[in-house]
């Protein structure tokens, strides 16, 4: 960090590289990249259906208050990784696999910022790419526990995990339909 000069030239100086700070920040936070198949509608069910060597990455905006689920702010899916590389700012808080052990191929769930917390985050409908197909998944940072519906909308038989799960079970492999991720 340099050390500015005291004085009313260095106050404005310092007064105009904060609010330039301000206004960066605010717009990465408010205007995220929209995905790279124009469905960036603010929805929260995922329209892509990868092809099934291909990886994906989701980012999540936080739920406002009165929301029941998060909106799907990116959606994007590449069998190259480095097409996939989240932006600045953005953490993981979750990756879904289609096969057992973390097997591959998988999506990652990312956020603005931060990680889980009490509120948690919602997806109402995994879509129709992931439907039938998350085998284990694995949670990040503050995120621990994940409640399972086989059901669109938070319906359903319902279940609940701690932790990475290496294999969902048998009676719930290939069924989850909604999810929800808390700490």
């Amino acid at each position: 960090m340099c050390a500015l000069p005291l004085g009313e030239d260095s106050l404005k100086l310092r007064l105009g590289l904060v609010a330039a700070l301000v206004i960066t920040s605010a717009a990465a936070f408010t205007s995220p990249a929209s995905a790279s198949d124009g469905s960036d509608d603010g929805s929260s069910t995922l329209p892509m259906s990868p092809d099934a060597e291909e990886n994906c990455m989701i980012v999540l905006a936080p739920m406002q208050k009165g929301e029941s689920e998060s909106r799907i702010v990116e959606h994007r899916c590449s069998s190259d990784p480095a097409e996939l590389a989240p932006d600045t700012g953005h953490v993981i808080i979750m990756t879904w696999y289609a096969a057992a052990n973390f097997g591959d191929p998988h999506t990652d769930i990312y956020v603005w910022w931060g990680t889980c917390d009490r509120q948690g985050y919602g997806i109402s409908d995994v879509g129709a790419a992931w439907a039938a197909r998350i085998s284990s998944f694995a949670v990040w940072g503050a995120c621990q526990y994940t409640d399972a519906w086989d059901q669109t909308s938070y319906t359903g038989d319902h279940t609940v995990y701690s932790g990475n799960v290496a294999y969902v079970g048998d009676s719930w492999n290939d069924r989850i339909r909604s999810m929800w991720v808390t700490s």
